[in-house]
């Protein structure tokens, strides 16, 4: 996996080693390039809302 970011690589990294295919951040460009499904936080606010 190759990523721009430290961090976002190592939250990327142990989400998928745990199974979880969804992360909510603000920093939605640093996880462009990967596996997993990006919301922005309000957007997920709103996802739960239904």
């Amino acid at each position: 996996m190759k990523m721009p970011d430290f961090e976002g690589a190592v939250v990327a990294a142990v989400a998928l080693s745990n199974d979880i295919n969804i992360v909510v951040t603000r920093n939605v460009t640093d996880f462009q390039d990967s596996e997993l499904i990006i919301y922005l936080p309000e957007e997920f606010l709103e996802r739960l809302k239904r």
